[in-house]
């Protein structure tokens, strides 16, 4: 039995494809749960809100999509080393 590793898809996308990717998938998220990104986010913090796996992504994807906005606004390009946005 031969067994061999899973193959891993590599897809490049621009950096207005991937915002507009995460805008969708975000603001799908905050009509699911009917309040904001940082309302959600503050919730987690004050222990008002339980932080499951689909919250935590939907946080997490949140957080991709501020970085890239502040990253394009700024005029460096995605993924150099420029200043951190975190």
């Amino acid at each position: 039995m031969s067994s061999t590793a899973p193959r891993i898809e590599v897809r490049q996308e621009s950096i207005g494809t991937t915002i507009h990717r995460l805008e969708t998938f975000v603001a799908r998220m905050e009509r699911r749960y009917e309040c904001s990104s940082e309302e959600m986010a503050e919730a987690i913090l004050a222990g008002k809100a339980r932080e499951t796996a689909e919250i935590a992504r939907w946080l997490g994807e949140f957080r991709v999509l501020t970085n890239l906005r502040n990253t394009r606004a700024a005029g460096c390009p995605a993924g150099s080393p420029g200043r951190s946005t975190r």
